[in-house]
Parts: structure tokens; sequence; C-alpha cells
């Protein structure tokens, strides 16, 4: 059975409003910094809810910028992807990147 990510404190209203307060982009001024604090620590613990804001910023920065690129070099988009997997590939291959899991504190 595969392994489903969860958040740590499912049941936590505060949370669940912080974190879509954060992914609306309502959680910025000074007034709002220990708030955002708060939720910083849940998510830097949380791996349900860390994936939740990387697919975020996957979705609001990374895609438009990689769109925009692949639209500057005039390729598709799903051309610039493969060749970024290929040199990630490559990269992997000539030992200048590690996937996450070969990552070793050294």
């Amino acid at each position: 059975m595969a392994n489903r990510l969860q958040c740590t404190r499912p049941r936590s209203r505060r949370i669940r409003r912080l974190l879509i307060e954060l992914l609306e982009g309502k959680l910025v001024g000074s007034n709002r910094d220990k708030d955002a604090e708060e939720l910083e620590h849940h998510v830097s613990g949380c791996a349900f809810c860390k994936k939740i804001c990387v697919d975020h910023v996957h979705e609001i920065v990374t895609i438009p910028l990689l769109k925009a690129e692949a639209k500057k070099l005039g390729i598709p988009l799903n051309t610039l992807l493969a060749q970024l997997q290929k040199t990630g590939e490559r990269m992997v291959t000539e030992g200048k990147f590690h996937r996450k899991q070969e990552h070793r504190e050294e």
C-alpha cells in the first residue's frame, strides 16, 4: 500500500486558515509576522504542507517563467521541459548534481 502524506496537524483550523491565506497572498505585512512565523514553523516539520507550498510556487512562479522562456526560444513548453530533464540527467551522470535520495552529508 502506498504511503500517503498527511498533515501533522490535520485538525488545526488555524494552520489550515494560515495556509489558505498564504496561498491567496494574504499573509503579508509586518502585522502578520507572527502568523507567518507560526506557519513557517509548521511547514518546516510537515511534509504534506511543505508539498502544498512547493506545488503552489511551481504553479505561480516556475511554470509561468518556463512558459515565457519557451515562448522566447520559439519552442513548445514540453520541448523545453524535456531539454531540462536531459540536462539534469547528464549532470547526475557527470556527478555535478545529485538526486535527492543520493544526497549525502559530507
